[in-house]
């Protein structure tokens, strides 16, 4: 009797561990759910995009959260030849397991309009939807959509000569320091300069050019969406001390299509200028539009390149 009791009583303590054991397991696991939700709910977009030089377009896939319930997925389609065109699709969402080593998390997105599910991984605090990963926080859609109304259609000119400086010491002021004298021969009384006190400073001298850069640059889209454009730009570097010849050269000159391959946001993005006899790309940033408060007229645009700004040319 004593040892079916004793039985009785090991049997039940066991129970009890996997009971605690397993209750425990679920709570960690429901805390691993919550951080997950809550980490792919913190960033409102979630974007990437892929970019076809060939035919100049560039496609990107964005990921907006309109509620904690609702999210809205948008494929946009920009490029030579082609109307900026957006699709959005409304989705709710729903959590599913763990990915393999728990690493990621899987969720199902259903179809508002049509029911339809598919399943996204969210890893990485990205959005992987097949080959797609939407890395970028922030609205690629928005970006572009600025920039095809405002970058489009601009002319641009630069002529800027930077030199080459040295500090030197120069006078800056003086300090002069009088006192009064009686004429013996007149009894007048006058001022007497005493002593000449020079204030020195450093200042920059300025020698030869260290840059010469000059051209211009026109963007053009027209009513069927052609991107269309003339460059002529020349960049000239010199050696300190040796201004004679350019140690570095830089020419962009002719016709040219033109396309974004990057966008960083509506203010930085890259463009690929097409020759006949090449490519080349534009790292372009600090891209600001100006209007009047009153009437939205725009009042100037301003934009970097290499280091220099270039001059809007209405």
């Amino acid at each position: 009797m004593k040892t079916k009791l004793l039985f009785g009583l090991s049997v039940m303590s066991i129970l009890l561990m996997g009971f605690s054991s397993c209750k425990e397991h679920k709570s960690e696991m429901d805390i691993m759910k919550q951080t997950s939700l809550k980490t792919f709910r913190g960033t409102p977009y979630r974007s990437t995009f892929t970019v076809d030089e060939n035919v100049q377009t560039m496609m990107t896939t964005e990921y907006h959260f309109l509620s904690q319930d609702t999210i809205q997925k948008t494929i946009g389609l920009w490029g030579n030849g082609v109307a900026y065109a957006t699709t959005p699709m409304l989705y709710t969402y729903r959590q599913e397991e763990f990915a393999e080593q728990n690493v990621g998390q899987y969720y199902i997105l259903k179809s508002i309009e049509t029911g339809e599910e598919k399943r996204i991984k969210f890893e990485n605090n990205a959005i992987h939807d097949g080959d797609n990963v939407c890395d970028l926080t922030f609205s690629t859609i928005n970006s572009i959509a600025t920039i095809d109304a405002d970058f489009s259609n601009t002319n641009w000119a630069i002529d800027t000569t930077v030199f080459w400086t040295k500090d030197v010491e120069k006078i800056l002021s003086y300090d002069t320091i009088k006192h009064i004298e009686k004429d013996p021969q007149t009894g007048k009384k006058h001022w007497v300069i005493d002593t000449v006190i020079p204030h020195k400073g450093m200042v920059k001298d300025t020698l030869g050019p260290k840059f010469v850069v000059s051209g211009t640059f026109s963007f053009f889209r027209d009513n069927e969406y052609k991107n269309t454009g003339t460059i002529s730009y020349n960049y000239l570097a010199y050696d300190k001390g040796n201004y004679d010849v350019p140690t570095t050269q830089i020419s962009y000159d002719g016709d040219m299509s033109w396309c974004l391959t990057s966008v960083s946001s509506a203010k930085k993005f890259t463009v690929m200028c097409q020759f006949n006899d090449g490519k080349e790309y534009l790292p372009l940033y600090d891209f600001t539009t100006t209007r009047d408060k009153s009437s939205g007229e725009v009042t100037d645009k301003t934009i970097m390149f290499n280091e220099f700004p270039l001059k809007w040319v209405k």
